[in-house]
């Protein structure tokens, strides 16, 4: 599975200018709002059905309410840091050098 990186789309600024909640936006383009909530969030990428009905829920254009990525982009590699600071020990035979 590829690396995703989070997204923070313009839509969430236009719905929190007009005050509507997720919820309200979920319900008027028949999504669960969890669902549009982690959209919205850049956690989940959007489809393109969703980014139509957002658009005309709005009355925006869908390049004007989320980022979309181009197709020469190559996805961004993950953080070369460990999950955890805990070292692994690497054992050597003894009289070796490591």
């Amino acid at each position: 599975m590829g690396y995703m990186q989070r997204v923070e789309h313009p839509i969430r600024l236009v719905l929190y200018s007009r005050r509507i909640r997720f919820t309200e936006a979920a319900a008027a383009c028949e999504y669960h709002p969890a669902w549009v909530e982690a959209v919205i969030n850049g956690r989940v990428p959007p489809s393109a059905e969703f980014m139509r009905r957002m658009s005309a829920f709005l009355d925006l254009p869908v390049g004007d309410l989320f980022v979309q990525e181009e197709e020469d982009d190559e996805p961004r590699p993950r953080s070369a840091a460990p999950k955890s600071t805990r070292r692994r020990l690497v054992r050597t035979p003894r009289g070796t050098q490591p």
